[in-house]
């Protein structure tokens, strides 16, 4: 399966927060484990540099997410007699 990439730009409203709290708030993961996990396996740059996850966001800051999108399921539903 393909990866996909995303890219952020941090404000006012993120500036400050752990990386891994910033990626969460920002819509980017869906909890902060998947955060702390794509970043111990170095799918996130800050500014061009992989960061720790305890990284505090600045103002102006440039994230590329790099993950690879979940699996889609067809689910049919089943007729009960």
């Amino acid at each position: 399966m393909t990866s996909e990439r995303k890219t952020l730009s941090i404000g006012e409203t993120l500036s400050g927060k752990r990386l891994d709290v910033g990626l969460t708030v920002a819509g980017a993961t869906q909890s902060r484990s998947q955060a702390q996990k794509l970043v111990a396996e170095k799918k996130v740059w800050v500014n061009g540099e992989f960061e720790k996850v305890s990284y505090k966001l600045q103002l102006g800051d440039e994230i590329l997410l790099e993950f690879t999108p979940p699996k889609k399921i067809d689910l049919v539903p089943y007729d009960f007699p």
